[in-house]
């Protein structure tokens, strides 16, 4: 009984700490990004975010090529007997 007692003593504390309200007034800037990825500049949409969306594009597409590479070679190794080891 007691330590249900503790636990209701600590529920108004916890609930004087959490607030929904910003603390810290941020700026919204969804428009900003939206002007910059509806702009017509023939840059494909998942490149327009900048060095970061290449840098994730480039390395995603070096592992998807590498993976097909390791695939073919281990497809191709597997299709030769291999020597048998005493």
């Amino acid at each position: 009984m007691r330590g249900i007692l503790a636990a209701r003593s600590l529920v108004p504390r916890a609930r004087m700490n959490l607030s929904t309200s910003s603390r810290n007034s941020m700026q919204n800037r969804v428009y900003e990004k939206q002007k910059a990825f509806q702009e017509p500049n023939n840059i494909p949409i998942h490149l327009k975010g900048g060095v970061i969306d290449r840098i994730l594009y480039t390395t995603t597409m070096v592992a998807a090529a590498g993976g097909t590479v390791w695939t073919f070679y281990e497809i191709f190794k597997a299709s030769f007997p291999q020597p048998k080891q005493d």
